[in-house]
């Protein structure tokens, strides 16, 4: 299964994970837009990526750093 097949099925199954859009922004000037978290952190959970650490270097140079970009640790926690 390619990555936007997965996206489009988690989207169907889980009925608008994009709807993250429309979350309500608490932080004071974010580095990175909450879409951009809330997909690196979801899409890391559904490929089963087991710590922030790990999602932090899947990120920068791994299956997530096409479709999320770099993060930090700390970003995503």
């Amino acid at each position: 299964m390619q990555r936007r097949q997965l996206e489009a099925y988690l989207d169907k199954v889980f009925a608008g994970w994009g709807r993250v859009a429309a979350l309500p922004e608490g932080r004071q000037s974010p580095r990175h837009p909450g879409q951009q978290v809330g997909d690196a952190v979801f899409l890391g959970a559904a490929v089963q990526i087991p710590n922030l650490h790990r999602r932090e270097a899947e990120c920068r140079r791994g299956v997530l750093a096409q479709r999320v970009g770099a993060l930090r640790e700390d970003t995503l926690g």
